[in-house]
């Protein structure tokens, strides 16, 4: 089997280049289609919170504020996760 390479673990143990392709280890941290569905529910989350808000239940308007906290709350933990670096394990 051959060893694959980040560009970190090529430098250290090489010393010089890029890494050839048929070393090269695939980028399995390509979160784009999770941004995307994240980003979905997120909308999703905020327009119930939004019909809910506008109910002339009090009870519906309650939950819609709570759904509104809830769909902030999610917003503020995606950003965080997305602009995270992630560890390989093998660095």
């Amino acid at each position: 089997m051959t060893h694959k390479y980040t560009q970190r673990e090529w430098d250290r143990v090489v010393g010089w280049g890029k890494v050839p392709e048929e070393y090269k280890m695939q980028d399995i941290y390509d979160t784009t289609e999770i941004r995307l569905q994240d980003q979905d529910m997120l909308v999703t989350l905020h327009n119930a919170a939004r019909i809910m808000e506008e109910a002339d239940n009090t009870f519906h308007r309650r939950l819609g504020s709570e759904l509104r906290k809830i769909a902030d709350r999610f917003s503020d933990l995606t950003n965080k996760a997305h602009n995270r670096k992630h560890w390989t394990g093998r660095e």
